[in-house]
């Protein structure tokens, strides 16, 4: 996927930061987003599509682990395979919904930003959507580019969304206190088995050393 879909990304980008037309700031990263992210994910999906259904060939050294066929019926349609699926509580996973249910995570952008950019682009006769054999799409990019920072300039506010944070205080919050137990306890176990190996060698050992001192004497 890298040498035939993400990689020409890759360089057209870095292009851009060696030309001094990207700065990392946090503007640059939107603008981007708009104008290249549906583009780079409607290329992911194509390739994704195309190779989930491209028959895997037989191939004689690997055939004891690898079989033949698509891919996308082994996921959806297996046959002579145990399913280990399990029943999951009902309570709790409706917990866990309600604690995510205002992300998405198809969304890079606030819906206010994104209207904002569309009417900027809009405003200065481009398009909203592109392709990649569009060549307008940097030019896109430049020019929206120049019109945020002019808005920011004016006072104008851009909206983003907030890194995500907190995800070790909720691991902390939700661990699950009976593992931690067994898992103590388990610790404990080792530990004690270690000493007790330690204290039967040393006493081995000074039996070995009683044992050639009485030789000694004798």
């Amino acid at each position: 996927m890298t040498d035939g879909q993400t990689q020409k990304w890759k360089v057209f980008f870095a292009e851009l930061e060696g030309e001094g037309l990207f700065d990392e700031r946090d503007i640059d990263k939107s603008c981007l987003q708009y104008i290249f992210l549906d583009i780079i994910r409607s290329h992911i999906h194509q390739f994704v599509s195309m190779y989930n259904t491209h028959r895997i060939r037989r191939q004689w050294l690997r055939a004891h682990y690898l079989p033949t066929g698509q891919p996308f019926l082994f996921y959806y349609y297996p046959d002579g395979v145990r399913n280990y699926q399990e029943p999951v509580n009902v309570g709790t996973l409706a917990a866990l919904e309600d604690e995510v249910k205002d992300f998405d995570l198809d969304e890079y952008l606030p819906a206010a930003t994104l209207s904002l950019y569309a009417q900027l682009l809009s405003a200065g006769g481009l398009p909203t959507e592109f392709v990649y054999s569009d060549v307008k799409h940097k030019n896109a990019y430049l020019f929206l580019r120049q019109k945020v920072a002019d808005y920011l300039t004016h006072g104008g506010d851009i909206a983003l969304f907030n890194v995500p944070s907190g995800t070790e205080q909720w691991t902390s919050t939700h661990r699950n206190h009976e593992i931690e137990t067994y898992r103590n306890i388990d610790s404990i176990m080792q530990v004690v088995d270690t000493d007790d190996e330690h204290q039967s060698e040393q006493e081995n050992t000074h039996k070995e050393v009683e044992e050639d001192l009485s030789q000694l004497t004798v």
